[in-house]
């Protein structure tokens, strides 16, 4: 066995029964069986070491985004680092550098608290949109409507000025008769 061989051996352990790679602690992270294509998990002690992303730090403490990106710019928080991300480098911050500074972690609980608010919120949001649009159908289809009612206005009143024109004509020609008087007072 060769030298590469047994570093890659010590450095892997066997895949628990439950198909769980990398749970506790300390422990390395175990390389997947040949021919998956499955990643190896993050163990916690792996993700203390990556850190969290300023969106993630915002979240799980009592900072904001605008104090901890200044502080980010200026240096002042220990251990943070730029990282490759999905959108490019991001900050990757060790959850301990931000509790050094005094940032106090938030409980478990208000943060499913607040996922929920925002839950409900969109929910809520999506609900209107879809009365907004069910309104909005509506309003077209009156607008079409009236605008064919108009159109078939538009087309009787020229019916009836073309009705008009033309009744001079089928009158019989002569003085016009008064009819409010009494055909021998005249």
């Amino acid at each position: 066995m060769s030298n590469q061989d047994e570093t890659t051996e010590a450095m892997t352990t066997q895949e628990p029964e439950g198909g769980e790679v990398g749970t506790q602690v300390g422990e390395p992270l175990a390389l997947p069986a040949a021919g998956t294509t499955e990643e190896p998990a993050r163990t916690d002690e792996a993700a203390q070491v990556e850190g969290v992303t300023v969106e993630e730090a915002v979240t799980l403490f009592y900072v904001s985004l605008s104090t901890l990106r200044r502080r980010l710019q200026k240096g002042e928080v220990p251990g943070a680092s730029l990282a490759p991300g999905p959108k490019g480098q991001a900050w990757r911050i060790p959850p301990a550098s931000l509790e050094a500074l005094g940032y106090k972690p938030k409980q478990v609980r208000e943060v499913e608290v607040k996922a929920a608010q925002v839950s409900a919120e969109a929910e809520n949001l999506e609900a209107q949109v879809r009365d907004l649009k069910a309104a909005l159908e509506v309003e077209r289809v009156l607008r079409e409507s009236a605008q064919k009612e108009a159109e078939l206005l538009r087309s009787n009143v020229e019916d009836l000025r073309t009705a008009l024109a033309k009744l001079p004509a089928a009158l019989p020609p002569g003085k016009p008769s008064r009819w409010w008087r009494r055909k021998g007072s005249e």
